[in-house]
């Protein structure tokens, strides 16, 4: 009920009031409000657009992700970083609930260089936990590699390896 009362005052809120309906209808994972957001997200202002796709990221139904992954290929440089953002969270709320191959693909298209570094690094961090092995060749292959950005993360995640050999 209270998420129909949101939706409703959504339509016709400005300014802080809007953004803040809109924040409250991501925490509170209202579906229903997916196909307002996905509007929002492609608003001209700035502030409404990345709002929105905080909400979408925090949602992370089947709608919410395809909105998403289109705003990840058609992202204006001023909203990639969010966007970028909100897939990482739609990436974790997907391995989270069992879907480690949607996670996946996710987490290493936010692998790609023109990606910020701290989503570079939240993506291989997940990557580490969601491989069987915990990543171990993929932490060797970073730490070995020339990706600086990676190394930190590879270094940190060895002492959670569980192979004895790990180390070696």
């Amino acid at each position: 009920k209270v998420n129909g009362i949101l939706r409703t005052a959504l339509a016709s809120a400005a300014g802080r009031a809007r953004l803040q309906i809109v924040t409250t209808l991501g925490n509170r994972r209202d579906t229903e409000a997916v196909k307002s957001l996905s509007e929002m997200a492609r608003d001209n202002d700035a502030l409404v657009a990345s709002t929105a796709i905080v909400a979408l990221g925090k949602i992370a139904n089947e709608p919410a992700r395809k909105v998403i992954a289109g705003l990840r290929k058609e992202a204006k440089s001023a909203l990639a970083r969010v966007v970028a953002d909100a897939s990482l969270r739609v990436a974790e709320t997907l391995a989270a609930t069992g879907d480690s191959k949607g996670a996946t693909a996710i987490c290493e298209e936010l692998l790609q260089p023109a990606q910020p570094d701290n989503i570079r690094r939240g993506a291989f961090g997940a990557l580490l936990r969601l491989e069987k092995d915990d990543g171990e060749q993929r932490i060797l292959n970073a730490i070995h590699g020339s990706d600086a950005k990676l190394k930190p993360v590879a270094i940190a995640a060895i002492g959670s390896l569980k192979s004895r050999d790990a180390s070696k």
